[in-house]
């Protein structure tokens, strides 16, 4: 049994930013009309996602993105926010409690979780913690936010790399 593939060559654009303190980022841009994959490689992360169909030319369909729908497709948007996750269940103590005991021992609870170092340690602290699990119904709201790091990628190097598209795409 014989396997056929079709071989195929392509040239890839890089586009590389280096900064201050030698800090980097590399784009990669493997493209053709209106489809294409951006691999990036940098300080802060490598991500990569190809894009099937962008109805209009690739580089241009990259200049109208926004933060979260990049991080988004390369999966940088489910970051477990600690701070925001007990500034939540902070306000959500203050609708709930209709005493002071009941207020009083959901803070205690609640201080407990302040020092997970992680979301997994959080989730395992927070199956000790019998009113809060009560007050929302066993099912708390964690808050995903965009990664620190990509954050900090998408504000140094994202604005560099789009003028560079713009002024070769003019």
């Amino acid at each position: 049994m014989s396997l056929e593939y079709r071989i195929t060559k392509t040239q890839i654009e890089c586009i590389e930013i280096i900064g201050k303190h030698y800090s980097f980022a590399k784009f990669y841009l493997d493209y053709s009309e209106n489809q294409g994959r951006l691999s990036i490689s940098s300080d802060y992360g490598s991500w990569s996602f190809y894009w099937g169909a962008c109805g209009i030319p690739f580089k241009e369909f990259l200049i109208g993105l926004d933060k979260h729908y990049v991080a988004g497709k390369f999966g940088e948007d489910k970051y477990f926010d600690l701070e925001k996750t007990i500034s939540s269940l902070k306000d959500r103590i203050n609708e709930y409690a209709t005493d002071s005991y009941e207020k009083k021992e959901l803070k205690r609870e609640l201080k407990t979780l302040k020092n997970s170092s992680n979301k997994e340690e959080f989730i395992r602290k927070m199956w000790n913690c019998d009113e809060i699990l009560e007050m929302e119904n066993n099912c708390p709201d964690l808050v995903e936010t965009i990664s620190p790091s990509f954050d900090n990628f998408w504000s140094k190097f994202w604005p560099i790399f789009i003028n560079e598209l713009k002024s070769k795409n003019t």
